[in-house]
């Protein structure tokens, strides 16, 4: 299954018979059979007609609004699933503070560790590239993941363990990327603007499965409870580094 992008400002997305046809000044821009269709991303001022919402969300294709620079401004989603069985267990999860605190060393934990896999595969194919340093501090995060006891102790760990990864990702890129540092609101060069994007790519698709599985998006067990926010896709999506390079400045200003 795929992802339709709109981005051409101006163009009007519709449906006919089992096709979905992007138009713009009485030409058509696009055609794909919808079948073939799971979600839609609109960037910008792009419309939609009565009829392909319809069949959207008959469809149970998840429609997610966005502003040009990648803002996730809102989603068009069918009814809540009926589970209402899960909701409630995942409730009572939320509660129960010994498996808060398991999630959470088992995904930071998990996140670590690829940022450590990742920067190995590096190293074997650049041997010049001496990044023993902040492997070590990253090893180090790892290893100390079982002896924390509580959730904010295990987020300073992975901030301290993506700062180091962040520093070896700038020198991990090609000459034509500028990467100083991991910079947000608003990014400061293409390189974090293409992180920034990527983020809120990753988690709107990691949110639209988490809800149509049954799960409640907002009852976080590593980010935890905040209006408005979607904590669950943050938590599976391994966060999204700020400026300081972790999780634990995430998202704190939105």
């Amino acid at each position: 299954m795929a992802a339709l992008y709109l981005t051409e400002q101006g163009s009007k997305l519709r449906k006919t018979s089992q096709r979905l046809v992007v138009e713009k000044g009485g030409t058509t821009l696009l055609e794909v059979p919808a079948s073939g269709i799971d979600r839609v991303l609109i960037f910008g001022a792009v419309q939609l007609s009565t009829q392909v919402i319809s069949f959207l969300l008959d469809s149970g294709i998840d429609v997610s609004f966005l502003s040009m620079g990648g803002r996730l401004k809102g989603k068009l989603i069918p009814v809540e699933s009926k589970n209402v069985f899960l909701r409630l267990a995942q409730y009572d999860r939320y509660k129960d503070e010994e498996f808060k605190l398991m999630i959470a060393k088992s995904i930071i934990e998990a996140k670590m560790t690829n940022q450590r896999t990742l920067i190995l595969r590096y190293q074997r194919n650049h041997h010049e590239a001496d990044l023993s340093h902040e492997l070590e501090i990253i090893s180090n995060s790892i290893s100390s993941v079982p002896e924390k006891n509580n959730i904010e102790a295990l987020m300073g760990l992975e901030g301290v363990s993506s700062a180091a990864y962040f520093r070896c990702f700038s020198r991990m890129l090609s000459i034509d990327f500028a990467f100083d540092k991991r910079t947000r609101h608003p990014p400061l060069d293409p390189t974090n603007a293409l992180l920034s994007l990527g983020y809120v790519l990753v988690g709107n698709e990691i949110g639209a499965l988490i809800e149509s599985a049954g799960f409640d998006p907002f009852i976080g067990f590593v980010h935890g409870i905040r209006y408005g926010r979607q904590s669950l896709p943050l938590d599976l999506g391994g966060g999204v580094p700020a400026s300081c390079g972790g999780w634990a400045c995430h998202d704190r200003d939105q």
